[in-house]
C-alpha cells in the first residue's frame, strides 16, 4: 500500500516567519480555519456552516485562493484570473482590489514583513533566509520585477527544508525499527511511503511524530521566539 502524507506548511510558514498575530492566533486555536477567516473578510454576513459556503466553488474556496495568492503578494488581476480558472468564479477588478485591501488590513504584519523583504532586496540585491540559503534578485528598481518571487522565496524555501528535515528523521526511524516500509517519493509538501500492511500502525506513528515536529521547526521557533503548529493528512494512493 502506498500512503501519501501531506504537510500543511506554506501559510503556516508565512505566519511563523512574519509573526502575523492574526495568522498565528488562528493556527493556535484548533477550532479556527484560516480559509474560513479570509472568506468572512470577503463577506462578513456569510454562513460558514452552510453547504454553499463550503462547496468546491464556494466562498471558503475563494478564501483559500486568496490566502495562497497573498503569500507572494499577488494583485487583483491575478486574483481575477485564478478565481476564474480554478473556481469558475467571475469577479470584477474593483472587488478583487477590495478583497486584497481587506486581507492586508487584517494581516498588516504579514504585509509589513513582505514590504521589508522587498525593500531589503532593493537595497542589497539579494535575500538570505534563516537557514543560510539565499537568492540574488537585482538591486534598486530592478527588484520590483521580482516582487512575487521575493515574497514567495523565504516561505517556499523554509517549507521545503522543514519537509526535508522531517524526511531525514523519518528515514532514520524506519532504519532503527528495521522496517521494510520505505519512502518511495517526496514531492513539494508530500512524502509518499510504500507501506507493508503489518507495519502501517508504526509507520503512522512515526510520520505523525516527525511531520508535525520536524527538527528544523524547533530551531526556527527558538530563533524567532514564537511557534506555529504544523499538521498533516494521510491519504492512501492505492
Amino acid at each position: 500500500t502506498n500512503s501519501e502524507h501531506r504537510v500543511m506548511t506554506a501559510i503556516r510558514v508565512a505566519a511563523l516567519l512574519s509573526g502575523d498575530p492574526a495568522m498565528i492566533a488562528t493556527y493556535q486555536n484548533s477550532f479556527y480555519d484560516i480559509h474560513t477567516d479570509t472568506a468572512l473578510l470577503i463577506d462578513p454576513l456569510a454562513d460558514p456552516t452552510s453547504s454553499e459556503f463550503n462547496a468546491p466553488h464556494g466562498l471558503r474556496a475563494l478564501g483559500k485562493t486568496t490566502n495562497f495568492l497573498m503569500l507572494y503578494k499577488g494583485g487583483p488581476n491575478k486574483l481575477m484570473e485564478t478565481a476564474n480558472s480554478d473556481l469558475g468564479i467571475f469577479l470584477s477588478y474593483d472587488f478583487c482590489q477590495t478583497i486584497i485591501t481587506q486581507f492586508y488590513y487584517h494581516h498588516s504584519v504579514l504585509g509589513a514583513w513582505q514590504n521589508a523583504l522587498i525593500e531589503s532586496v532593493r537595497n542589497f540585491g539579494y535575500l538570505e533566509v534563516l537557514t543560510g540559503w539565499g537568492r540574488t534578485f537585482g538591486i534598486g528598481k530592478s527588484a520590483d520585477s521580482y516582487i512575487n518571487e521575493i515574497c514567495n522565496f523565504p516561505i517556499q524555501t523554509i517549507a521545503a527544508q522543514l519537509l526535508q528535515s522531517a524526511q531525514y528523521v523519518v528515514t532514520a526511524a524506519f532504519e532503527n525499527h528495521k522496517l521494510n516500509s520505505y519512502i518511495c517519493l517526496q514531492v513539494h509538501d508530500s512524502i509518499c511511503v510504500d507501506v507493508f500492511p503489518h507495519e502501517e500502525p508504526l509507520v503512522d506513528l512515526i510520520m505523525e511524530k516527525h511531520l508535525t515536529h520536524p527538527p528544523l521547526l524547533s530551531i526556527l521557533e527558538k530563533q524567532l521566539g514564537r511557534t506555529v503548529p504544523i499538521t498533516y493528512k494521510k491519504e492512501k494512493t492505492k
